[in-house]
């Protein structure tokens, strides 16, 4: 085994690189509501291509990192289709994703920490690239959208499963309107483990900026401060 440490390189890594580097896959679902099925995902995996092939094979391993953001995007199963609202104890069947370009963000860390498999969670799995509308949609959901509700807690502690001394990401933003989701998630997380992000100063606990942040030019600006903080979890590699 041997230690890294980050390549804290300034450049900026484009999407078509990214992409010969590392691949998408997530649990995509339809949860059935009163006005019909709602498209969600439960989680996505970012790997290298080397680790590819084992999630393929059903292995999915132990991630280098979980991030919890706000909710899925704009990225969508390429292949495999929905499933249906399967029971949270069954495996989860795994799809390649199209990535979005929060995800392009978080590979660009992942790059810049030499990580080979990153784990995405949700405040909510409602699949929504308007944020506007996803603090609009999601109160009328209910809680089985969401990971960190009282009914899943079984299976949000099975995706919280990663390598030691792994860190918790947290990255979902700080529109007001999620705050009962933070309320919900953010001690349920800090039990779990240390959490870290980079966090807006005037936004008392749970305000974290999301990886992605409006000007273009400040997306570099945002992946140095969260590799600032990751510097010190020196990973290990096998």
């Amino acid at each position: 085994m041997s230690e890294l440490v980050p390549a804290m390189s300034p450049r900026f890594i484009a999407a078509r690189q990214l992409k010969e580097r590392f691949a998408a896959f997530g649990h995509f679902y339809e949860l059935p509501t009163d006005a019909g099925p709602v498209p969600c995902r439960s989680v996505l995996e970012l790997v290298s291509h080397a680790r590819a092939a084992s999630l393929g094979e059903g292995r999915r391993g132990l991630p280098n990192a979980v991030f919890v953001m706000m909710n899925p995007g704009s990225s969508w199963p390429l292949q495999g289709g929905w499933d249906g609202a399967a029971p949270r104890s069954t495996p989860k069947r795994l799809v390649l994703a199209k990535p979005d370009t929060t995800q392009y963000q978080v590979m660009r860390v992942m790059d810049r920490m030499r990580w080979e498999q990153v784990r995405v969670i949700n405040l909510s799995d409602l699949h929504e690239s308007r944020s506007s509308e996803f603090v609009r949609r999601y109160p009328a959901l209910g809680q089985a959208h969401s990971i960190f509700s009282a009914g899943r807690r079984g299976e949000l502690a099975r995706e919280l499963q990663r390598q030691d001394g792994a860190p918790l990401v947290l990255a979902w933003g700080v529109h007001p309107r999620l705050a009962p989701l933070i309320a919900q998630a953010l001690p349920l997380l800090k039990e779990a483990g240390p959490c870290l992000g980079v966090q807006r100063p005037d936004v008392a606990g749970g305000g974290y900026f999301h990886l992605l942040p409006q000007l273009q030019g400040d997306k570099l600006a945002r992946v140095d401060a969260l590799c600032e903080q990751l510097h010190p979890c020196k990973l290990i590699v096998e």
